[in-house]
């Protein structure tokens, strides 16, 4: 009996050593946290940027969330390693809501060179496979560009976007804040492309998403494209406009808390293509761009090709996205709640008239005062007093002034007392807030 005891005891001794060292394969943190950027591939600003995201998630879809980059996994380097020290890490650190934990760990190992997303709880019921994998394909172009900061902020849109479920209705509301039933439909926000005129084909429409989703992850803007026959808000600029605000409102478009993307609509009851900005969109696409961007759309719309006009529309938006905030909208910002404000000054500009104007009369001056010395001759003021001998006619001429004016197309056609401004983009308030926007009829 004692002999068995204490082979008891020793087995116990053999094994505890290895039970100690695989509960510390894991760091211990603090959970609150939320994100451990073990192998710095972030800075300060954008580890702070991520952690308000987190935050935001938790409280919009009551799931915990740990995100975690490592560049050495004690587990190994197999992709099993990474899901593995993800799963020890969030259950070893306490993670998660309610009995079942609910909530996810996104890693991303430097060790194997591999990301994971896993799932834990009421988490594995929203993201089955099918998200999972369209989120990892979401993130292939940061990963070849090591592009972390937006990897990881692509993560969370994703993981918001298929969060959604039956959130409360949303009430649309004009400039002057009086809330009404928004008249637009309501759609599932992840798939862009909304084509109730029936102006594409299938094919079409699954190119166009492509384009889209690699705007969207690319620049780290929404994008939608919309189509309608008829318009509820009225045959007018004005209602293509309150569509397409309202469209983009009632379905929570957008990317981060200042709601940043754009919407194309195509409203063929009044012949108009209307593009709406909503946050930090409004500095990238200031009203000059906006006129461009639907100008080169303005040939293929009205021959009735709306595929090619939507194709040219992004391929633009794309070339001014990748250049960033339009010059003229420089000195402005977009705060967390999507409204713009002047966040720099700009530098003292010297006033070229008053300067020219010192100038001239600092030479004029001194010569005026020598000329005074010669008052008594009289200077000749026509041609003919040197013209004595000769069968010159002397005529006067004279010319026209002509100029040439541009007129800016309408940004905001049957006007609003919510119309106003910033550097060179229109905003208007509707709903969900500040909106920039411009169109033209095709």
């Amino acid at each position: 009996m004692k002999k068995k005891l204490i082979y008891v005891i020793l087995l116990a001794l053999f094994f505890i050593p290895t039970i100690v060292k695989a509960d510390d394969l894991t760091v211990k943190v603090d959970n609150k946290k939320k994100i451990y950027d073990f192998a710095n591939l972030l800075t300060d600003e954008e580890e702070k940027e991520i952690y308000y995201l987190e935050k935001q998630y938790i409280q919009k879809n009551n799931l915990d969330i740990a995100i975690i980059t490592l560049d050495n996994n004690p587990y190994g380097d197999s992709v099993d390693s990474t899901k593995t020290y993800a799963i020890d890490f969030y259950n070893h650190n306490d993670f998660g809501i309610g009995d079942t934990k609910n909530g996810v760990a996104v890693i991303i190992d430097k060790t194997s060179k591999n990301n994971n997303l896993v799932t834990f709880g009421s988490a594995q019921e929203i993201y089955d496979l099918q998200k999972i994998n369209s989120i990892n394909n979401s993130i292939s172009t940061f990963i070849s560009e090591e592009n972390y900061y937006q990897m990881i902020k692509v993560y969370l849109t994703k993981l918001n976007n298929y969060a959604k479920t039956d959130e409360e209705e949303l009430l649309c509301n004009d400039e002057n804040d009086n809330k009404y039933e928004c008249k637009t439909p309501k759609v599932d926000s992840s798939k862009k492309i909304y084509d109730f005129a029936d102006l594409l084909s299938n094919n079409e429409e699954r190119e166009l998403l492509d384009y889209v989703e690699s705007f969207i992850n690319k620049y780290n803007m929404d994008m939608a494209l919309v189509t309608i026959n008829e318009n509820p808000y009225g045959v007018s600029d004005y209602g293509s406009k309150v569509y397409a605000q309202d469209f983009y409102y009632y379905n929570r478009f957008g990317i981060g808390t200042s709601h940043d993307g754009v919407i194309l609509l195509i409203d063929m009851a009044n012949r108009y293509i209307y593009m709406a900005t909503k946050g930090n969109a409004m500095l990238v696409f200031d009203d000059n761009r906006i006129d461009n961007i639907t100008e080169v759309a303005y040939n293929y719309l009205k021959n009735g090709n709306y595929f090619q006009g939507y194709k040219v529309m992004i391929d633009k938006a794309s070339s001014y996205a990748k250049s960033g905030i339009a010059d003229s909208n420089k000195y402005y910002c977009i705060d967390k709640d999507g409204e713009p404000y002047k966040c720099k000054e700009k530098p003292r500009e010297v006033n070229l008239g008053l300067s020219l104007l010192v100038g001239l009369l600092g030479s004029l001056i001194p010569a005026f005062i020598h000329t005074r010395k010669y008052r008594g001759i009289k200077l000749a003021t026509e041609a003919n007093s040197y013209l004595k001998d000769t069968n010159i006619d002397v005529k006067t001429d004279q010319f026209l002034t002509t100029f040439t004016s541009r007129i800016r197309r309408s940004h905001d056609s049957g006007g609003s007392s919510g119309r106003g401004g910033f550097g060179g983009s229109s905003t208007s308030h509707g709903s969900g807030g500040s909106f920039g926007g411009g169109g033209r009829h095709f």
